[in-house]
C-alpha cells in the first residue's frame, strides 16, 4: 500500500513539475516578452525579469527535490501551487493586464519556495 501512495505522489509531482516547465517557457515566450514590453513600464519589466529568473531557480531547486514523499503540508501546498501555476498559465493566454501576469507570477513563486524549503527538510 506504501509503494501506491508513493506511485500516484510521483505522478503529482510530475505532472506539477511538468506545468511549472510550461509556464515557465511560456514566460520566455516571444508572444509574453513583447506584450511586456509593450504594456509594462521599466520598473514592471524588471520585475517581470526577475522574477521569471527567480521561477527558474525554483523549477530547479523542486527538480533537485524528493517530491515523490509529498504528504501533509507538502500536498497541500502541491495542489495550491498547481492551481495558482492553472491561473497564471490562463492568465499568460489572454495576456491582458502586465499587472496580473506579476501577481500571478508572485503567488506562483511563493508557492513554489515554500513547498522547495518544505520538500527540502
Amino acid at each position: 500500500m506504501d509503494g501506491k501512495k508513493t506511485s500516484a505522489a510521483a505522478v503529482s509531482a510530475t505532472d506539477l513539475l511538468s506545468a511549472l516547465r510550461g509556464v515557465e517557457q511560456r514566460l520566455r515566450s516571444a508572444a509574453v516578452q513583447q506584450h511586456v514590453k509593450a504594456q509594462a513600464d521599466a520598473e514592471a519589466g524588471r520585475k517581470f525579469a526577475a522574477a521569471r529568473q527567480e521561477l527558474s531557480a525554483l523549477v530547479g531547486r523542486l527538480t533537485d527535490a524528493e517530491l515523490d514523499a509529498l504528504a501533509g503540508p507538502a500536498a497541500g501546498l502541491a495542489g495550491e501551487l498547481a492551481a495558482a501555476t492553472a491561473r497564471l498559465d490562463r492568465q499568460l493566454t489572454c495576456l491582458r493586464r502586465v499587472a496580473g501576469i506579476l501577481q500571478g507570477l508572485d503567488a506562483v513563486l511563493g508557492l513554489a519556495a515554500r513547498l522547495a524549503v518544505v520538500a527540502a527538510a
